[in-house]
């Protein structure tokens, strides 16, 4: 399998993954994510924190219970890696 970077910030897009195996009777479910409407204004910054929180439960709880445990840790470091700059403390 070969891994290319994608363009940054792809317009349209639909990526197709795979979910992880059944395990007895426990079979994970397929999955869709549509991504859509844009945020908009969310007021204050408590509103904002909530929104966002929420939206991460969501997502979080899908992905879950449908990838397998490997993809998950993989991306937890990919999200980690791409954001480590904001993490960095200068000395």
């Amino acid at each position: 399998m070969s891994i290319e970077p994608i363009e940054q910030y792809p317009v349209d897009r639909s990526i197709s993954i795979l979910r992880a195996g059944s395990v007895g009777t426990n079979k994970p479910p397929t999955l869709t994510i549509e991504i859509h409407d844009q945020i908009g204004e969310v007021g204050s910054l408590s509103e904002a924190r909530l929104l966002h929180a929420e939206q991460a439960m969501i997502l979080a709880d899908a992905l879950l219970a449908s990838l397998p445990g490997g993809t998950v840790d993989a991306l937890l470091a990919e999200l980690m890696r791409r954001r480590a700059s904001l993490f960095s403390v200068p000395l």
